[in-house]
């Protein structure tokens, strides 16, 4: 029997999940042109436009990992879109193609409000019709349920912070009460609870906050426990389980974090026996064949890039590919392609120090 799965991501995007603040070199200043939020995947996994999956999820897929075989990455592309950094990627269910949005480009040194799809082949683009100005971090979660990509937030929004929803064609702003601007946040979608969820702190104060959008109204969530405060998470939803899983990022205070929460409507602490190094500006998405999430590079305190894959199964971390795969980067943009049962990663910072010495990369890969 088909067994539908749905998850989301992510950047931070992660997420991003498919997530967005600036920093500089030192962890106590923060810069206007950079930011570490991880990619959470803020995508769909689905088969095709009947698909039910939506916001940082994956779809219906019946493929088990012994079909798949191991694990590949795989460079689909170097051209297309100009690097970026702390764009978001979102799976577009009901028209089976990834988008991208926004980012930092370093040519103009300035957020773009660019959109760019993705078939599975190649990119097209730029799309700039009237709608939010340019942006990077923040949300960026395709709701399935609604069959709109939401947009909320990030460096470079007015505030308090705007709503936007893309259609495929037309950006439209919701024009309800919006969360507290957010220095470093990032949004998924949990295709369960049929709400976009919001995880970071504010402008004011460092305290860490959740919000839920559920098409009509933000709900800030009265939660028992949470994950302490942090920048440059990394986020995604696991359909299978039904949890929003969010890793790492760094305190206020510059400490690094390699620890695992999950979000139900209620937070809590996963300890495994595998321990992933300490970082933050990674890239995750929820790999709906495979029935794992995607942890992908992120940036230690002084400044190096990682280049590591890890797989998350719910309990425990497992290594993934190494070669061939990415170069080392952090504020990559991640998500699910559910069309094409694939893991879409793009550009993100291989190097920065500050403003004048930094490189991104240009490249989309795939795991497979």
């Amino acid at each position: 029997m088909a067994r539908r799965a749905i998850a989301i991501a992510v950047a931070f995007g992660f997420g991003f999940v498919v997530a967005g603040c600036f920093f500089a070199t030192d962890f106590g200043a923060l810069s206007s042109g950079e930011a570490d939020g991880g990619a959470g995947d803020g995508t769909t996994d689905s088969t095709g436009p009947s698909s039910d999956a939506g916001g940082d999820t994956t779809g219906a897929d019946d493929a088990t990992d012994a079909a798949l075989g191991p694990p590949t990455w795989r460079m689909a592309s170097n051209t297309g879109p100009p690097p970026r950094h702390s764009a978001r990627l979102a799976f577009d269910a009901a028209r089976g193609v990834v988008w991208l949005w926004g980012g930092w480009r370093s040519a103009s040194e300035s957020a773009t409000n660019e959109l760019w799809r993705w078939d599975g082949t190649s990119w097209t683009g730029p799309f700039t019709p009237v709608g939010p100005g340019g942006r990077h971090g923040g949300g960026f979660s395709y709701d399935v349920d609604r069959k709109v990509t939401v947009l909320f937030g990030g460096p470079g929004t007015p505030n308090p912070p705007d709503t936007w929803e893309w259609d495929g064609s037309v950006w439209s702003k919701r024009n309800a009460p919006s969360p507290p601007d957010m220095v470093q946040m990032n949004m998924v979608y949990d295709a369960d609870r049929k709400k976009n969820v919001v995880f970071g702190i504010t402008q004011a104060a460092t305290n860490p906050e959740t919000w839920e959008w559920d098409g009509t109204t933000w709900t800030k969530q009265t939660v028992a426990a949470t994950p302490d405060s942090r920048r440059g998470v990394a986020i995604a939803y696991d359909s299978d389980r039904k949890k929003v899983v969010l890793f790492g990022g760094h305190t206020p205070g510059g400490q690094l974090l390699g620890d695992v929460w999950e979000y139900d409507g209620a937070w809590a602490p996963r300890m495994s026996p595998t321990v992933v190094s300490e970082r933050y500006g990674s890239c995750m998405a929820y790999h709906a064949a495979r029935h794992v999430i995607v942890l992908f590079g992120g940036r230690i305190s002084d400044g190096t890039p990682l280049g590591d894959t890890w797989l998350w199964d719910g309990k425990d971390w497992s290594p993934g590919p190494s070669s061939p795969q990415p170069t080392p980067r952090f504020s990559c943009a991640m998500t699910y392609d559910a069309a094409r049962r694939a893991v879409v990663l793009f550009s993100g910072n291989t190097k920065f120090i500050d403003q004048a010495t930094r490189e991104m990369a240009t490249d989309t890969w795939v795991l497979e």
